[in-house]
């Protein structure tokens, strides 16, 4: 990697693990639909005259828009909602480690929906594995299934779905849309969509404070606008699997985020369960992979003239 794309890198991972400490000060002072509009417009706003100026273009067509429609409920709105409303209840750290588990929620959903992307030995042990990590964490409160806390951290991993969902659906749908242009219209219907619920759920909750406002401006400017171009750009130079490397960074930021700034405990069965799902992460995304063994002398081509063979496939995503 460049050292251009590898500073990307750390900047994305930087941005987007300080994206859950901007929403854990914004709930403080906002419900989560003034949050999730605010986001949305704000990235809205910067990303449409940056299309217009780049001369990007735009499709037209009703497809490719209703396309764009569910996708901001399903990768905006709905996503974001769980998670603001879990970060007034549980810590920006423990919301970013379960958000990690979207990549194992992608391979399923690919699994079940498209053809080229099937379950491996590798990525059926990284799923367990993941959920295993997730399992450190909220398994024993599952016990209370009626406590809040329980709901938030249920809620994230909820959101992590709809992530996955999303990016199954953006693969096998709309892949023809430019990256930026996808961002940017998700973000205005999403915005659009999330106006009629704020008389219903948008009351603040008392005056913000000027953190709370920068928290925000810097959540829909930086966190949405600015990072997910960067992503983009960092896909077209480095390529889709080292820029999806972001998945390990972004946690580990994270809980530093909420540790230095928020002063949030890190328990060791946090870290235990982010190291966990990180591993099982590993192994889905191809990093990790097992060992080939060495053909035995009797399964030699030249000793199995006339056997039908079989084609391998290889066992990472990319």
């Amino acid at each position: 990697m460049r050292p251009r794309h590898l500073a990307a890198l750390l900047l994305l991972g930087t941005i987007w693990g300080a994206s859950f400490l901007f929403i854990k000060v914004i709930v403080e002072d906002f419900s989560p639909i003034i949050l999730v509009s605010g986001r949305l417009g704000l990235a809205a706003a910067a990303l449409w005259p940056f299309i217009r100026w780049r001369a990007i273009p735009v499709p037209t067509d009703r497809a490719t828009w209703r396309g764009l429609a569910l996708l901001a409920v399903g990768n905006n709105l709905l996503p974001y909602m769980l998670i603001g409303w879990s970060e007034q209840h549980i810590t920006s750290g423990l919301a970013a480690i379960l958000n990690a588990t979207m990549p194992l929620f992608t391979v399923l959903f690919a699994h079940w929906t498209l053809h080229d992307e099937r379950l491996t030995p590798a990525r059926l042990a990284g799923i367990v594995l993941g959920f295993a990590g997730v399992a450190i964490l909220v398994g024993p409160d599952l016990a209370d299934i009626a406590r809040v806390s329980t709901q938030a951290q249920l809620a994230v991993i909820a959101a992590s779905a709809c992530y996955a969902a999303s990016a199954v659906y953006m693969r096998a749908r709309l892949r023809h849309v430019e990256p930026t242009v996808s961002v940017a219209g998700q973000a205005g219907l999403g915005f659009v969509l999330a106006l009629p619920l704020i008389p219903v759920l948008g009351a603040p909750l008392h005056a913000p404070h000027p953190q709370t406002v920068a928290s925000l401006l810097a959540l829909g400017l930086l966190g949405s606008a600015f990072a997910s171009s960067l992503y983009f750009w960092l896909m077209a130079g480095a390529g889709a699997g080292r820029a999806s490397m972001v998945t390990y960074l972004l946690p580990f930021t994270a809980l530093v985020w909420g540790r230095i700034v928020l002063g949030e405990p890190i328990s060791p069965n946090a870290l235990a369960g982010l190291l966990v799902i990180i591993g099982g992460v590993a192994l889905v995304g191809g990093l990790v992979r097992f060992p080939r063994r060495a053909p035995l002398a009797a399964e030699r081509p030249e000793d199995l003239a006339g056997s039908a063979a079989v084609p391998s496939r290889p066992d990472g995503v990319r």
